[in-house]
């Protein structure tokens, strides 16, 4: 198995062909804070309705 950069481990699930390059910026330009703060925005711009939905439901009913 090949290693990433841990930058690049973090956006990777939050990359889409639409915000790919936003990323990889936000990536060369910010601090690791910043950076967690950029993905779980873009992870967020990316759901549906219907996903968003799901995913408070299953934070709900794991708590």
């Amino acid at each position: 198995m090949v290693s990433c950069p841990p930058k690049l481990a973090q956006i990777a699930p939050a990359a889409t062909a639409e915000n790919e390059e936003r990323l990889l910026h936000a990536a060369r330009t910010q601090g690791p804070k910043q950076l967690k703060s950029t993905v779980a925005k873009e992870k967020a711009a990316g759901r549906n309705v219907d996903q968003e939905a799901a995913r408070h439901r299953r934070i709900h009913n794991e708590r």
